[in-house]
């Protein structure tokens, strides 16, 4: 019988959740206080702030294998996002037509993986497993908006990516707290 993953693994890694999320958040404010910098700044931003979230997805899951059988999904979240991350670099031109597109289906992509991360925690000791499930919907809400409507201008870009970047990071943090209060316990 396999251990469950998150009293082996992610518990030992609540720190990463919350350094993470600690990231996002601050990412999302500074996002929304450049607005006037453009895509162009900000698409290097974004392709930063990607492959580094890829490379940890990446990472936890290489970890985790010997404890779930969903690792493949976060590989594969992983793996989505560094070759984002790598495509925003190698082309800052073409990730500034692309963006609305790209960024907008990373960020749904990222709230369905956290939808799911919700509905896997709750089979464990976490109260707080509705508040994960809402802001993975609240995440896609965000990226929807991206793509629904990027003829409404580069500041709805920049505010919609700046509010899912905060979304994702409260959401990291919570749960982070709550890896280390199962551990605590």
């Amino acid at each position: 019988m396999r251990t469950s993953l998150l009293t082996k693994v992610y518990t030992k890694l609540w720190w990463l959740q919350i350094t993470l999320g600690i990231f996002f958040i601050a990412f999302g404010v500074e996002i929304a206080l450049l607005p006037k910098e453009g895509y162009a700044e900000l698409s290097f931003f974004y392709a930063v702030a990607i492959l580094v979230t890829g490379a940890f997805e990446i990472t936890r899951a290489i970890k985790n294998k010997p404890f779930s059988d969903k690792w493949k999904w976060y590989l594969f979240g992983g793996i989505v996002d560094a070759i984002v991350g790598v495509i925003f670099l190698a082309n800052l031109e073409l990730t500034m037509q692309l963006i609305p597109i790209l960024l907008g289906a990373w960020i749904v992509f990222r709230g369905i993986l956290y939808i799911i991360l919700s509905l896997e925690v709750r089979k464990e000791v976490f109260a707080t497993w509705f508040v994960l499930l809402f802001f993975g919907i609240l995440i896609i809400s965000m990226g929807l908006l991206i793509l629904l409507k990027p003829e409404i201008g580069s500041y709805t870009i920049v505010y919609a990516t700046s509010i899912a970047f905060i979304i994702i990071g409260i959401f990291r943090v919570i749960f982070g707290r709550s890896l280390f209060l199962t551990r605590l316990k």
